[in-house]
């Protein structure tokens, strides 16, 4: 069922084998989505569709109470009861009772775990209501999800494969930066937040990237995933993957490694243009597994 301002939009009966899934055209309004079985709600959720999703800068300053979260992957229930435990969400409908209070979920919702789609659409809701209580639900981008938006897929469990495989797409395109709304709003989330004198990251800040601000570093990284060389890393065809070491093409240079081979950068580099204008040195992402 598809409703938006208490109006039921869509209301569609879906065979009982198979994939559950309906079209329809987009609303400029936002709507709630919930499916269930004879009357029974099962599962349900909110599409923020009034506006695009907000870039986060990854700056943030006067924060009271602050919990950080490290790799999820997936792991559904676990997170629930951490967040309810925390007092951030209620039991019954898990939405946001934290205030003013922050938590940053510092990368790593991808992989391993059964349940990372259900994670993702919590995640998703509790930013804004979070936002909307002037406290905060923020997340950093981690390695694994790098990992899946450029189609290495080693660790991603069976059953989430299986879920696409029954919608008709790859597990990929379920999260495709470029099309859909999971994807495009996980594209905005920052990979490095500093929250009052706090620095945070999923794998670590190296040495080198000290002098850049956090926006220069957040901006060159979303500048090099809207480039096609972003969707290469895992592509076996050209002699490169994002994680195994193994050669690029033309050169001895291994990816994970900011090698350089006849004066060139051997793995895909993020080139930074921080906002002074200054050049600075190139900085490697996500090209190790931490």
């Amino acid at each position: 069922m598809v409703r938006a301002d208490g109006q039921v939009l869509l209301d569609v009966a879906t065979p009982p084998s198979g994939a559950h899934y309906v079209t329809f055209p987009r609303p400029d309004r936002d709507v709630d989505l919930a499916y269930g079985l004879a009357g029974r709600t099962l599962s349900a959720t909110k599409l923020f569709l009034a506006d695009d999703p907000p870039v986060k800068s990854g700056d943030l300053d006067g924060v009271d109470s602050l919990y950080v979260v490290g790799d999820v992957h997936g792991e559904y229930g676990h997170l629930r009861d951490l967040l309810t435990n925390a007092g951030l969400v209620d039991r019954e409908g898990l939405r946001w009772t934290g205030g003013t209070k922050h938590v940053v979920f510092v990368g790593d919702l991808f992989d391993r775990g059964p349940d990372v789609t259900p994670v993702l659409w919590l995640l998703y809701r509790l930013e804004h209501e979070a936002r909307a209580a002037a406290g905060g639900s923020h997340v950093v981008l981690g390695n694994h999800e790098t990992m899946v938006f450029t189609n290495d897929l080693r660790y991603v469990m069976p059953r989430e494969i299986l879920v696409a495989r029954l919608h008709g797409v790859s597990h990929p395109e379920m999260y495709d930066i470029r099309r859909t709304l999971l994807g495009r709003w996980l594209a905005k989330r920052p990979s490095v937040m500093r929250v009052d004198g706090v620095l945070l990251a999923h794998g670590g800040v190296a040495p080198a990237t000290e002098p850049r601000s956090v926006a220069a570093l957040n901006d060159s990284l979303r500048a090099f995933m809207a480039e096609e060389l972003f969707y290469r890393w895992a592509d076996t065809r050209r002699g490169a993957t994002p994680h195994g070491g193994r050669p690029l093409p033309g050169g001895t240079g291994r990816v994970g490694s900011c090698s350089r081979v006849g004066g060139r950068a051997a793995a895909p580099i993020a080139r930074v243009r921080p906002l002074d204008g200054q050049r600075r040195p190139d900085i490697c992402f996500g090209l190790r597994r931490v």
